[in-house]
């Protein structure tokens, strides 16, 4: 049970272990970073940011 992660196609993938997770071994990963190129905003980062807009 294990993945690979990564956040766009420029970085290297992360691998996570869930069976460790599951056994409640804690993350060593503090944060994931990467860009993605796209036009519609990231709800949870972009100020005033609207999926509903028309």
């Amino acid at each position: 049970m294990k993945a690979w992660i990564a956040l766009s196609g420029d970085q290297e993938p992360i691998p996570f272990d869930f069976t460790k997770w599951l056994d409640g071994q804690d993350v060593e990963i503090d944060r994931i970073t990467g860009e993605i190129d796209i036009d519609i905003p990231f709800w949870h980062m972009d100020e005033n940011s609207d999926w509903f807009q028309k």
